[in-house]
């Protein structure tokens, strides 16, 4: 896309997997509220590691990583998270970032 240097709109994008959904303007504060509280539920471990594997390879192309999968899944809060997923459970484990 960037290459052919043409614009997009939304409705093009949509089905390419871009974008998540389309909402209405009026409906994008509640949308983006609705987001951030999902975020919010993630793992801290995880979401950190995330940020820095991204923040990683903005500088280094392909980093190493190995560090990062070894502190989220010798974690506390993984084994909490394997336990809540086979549980087949709606509720969330309480993360404590360890």
């Amino acid at each position: 896309m960037v290459l052919l240097g043409e614009i997009f709109g939304a409705q093009d994008l949509l089905p390419t997997g871009f974008l998540l959904r389309v909402v209405e303007p009026e409906a994008i504060d509640a949308e983006l509220e609705s987001l951030c509280r999902r975020a919010a539920e993630n793992a801290p471990l995880t979401t950190r590691a995330t940020k820095e594997i991204l923040r990683r390879m903005a500088f280094e192309g392909l980093p190493e990583v190995d560090d990062l999968i070894a502190r989220v899944y010798g974690s506390n809060d993984f084994r909490q998270g394997v336990s809540a997923f086979l549980a087949k459970t709606k509720a969330l484990p309480t993360w404590a970032g360890q």
